[in-house]
């Protein structure tokens, strides 16, 4: 056992073959697409019909939250990205 001789009979026993396999590296597009998720569910509070928030700053994070779900449509995708302002 790899806990030394001590150990070798009280039950313990190795797993070693049932490791979990090391995640995959994620693509910059899944990166930058996960970034872009956060900050939609950043927002997603605005969008709540119950919140009091006026029309025109609705209407501003309604625009701000189709820029962000459009991010992949962009030329420079992933690697020159447009970030939009959240408005304030």
């Amino acid at each position: 056992s790899w806990l030394g001789p001590k150990y070798k009979n009280m039950g313990w026993f190795e797993l070693e073959e049932y490791a979990p396999e090391e995640p995959a590296t994620a693509t910059p597009e899944e990166v930058e697409w996960e970034t872009a998720k956060n900050l939609l569910k950043e927002s997603d509070w605005t969008m709540l019909s119950d919140v009091l928030i006026k029309t025109q700053k609705r209407k501003e994070y309604e625009e701000y939250r189709k820029k962000l779900r459009d991010i992949r449509k962009q030329s420079g995708f992933p690697h020159d990205i447009k970030w939009p302002l959240k408005p304030k």
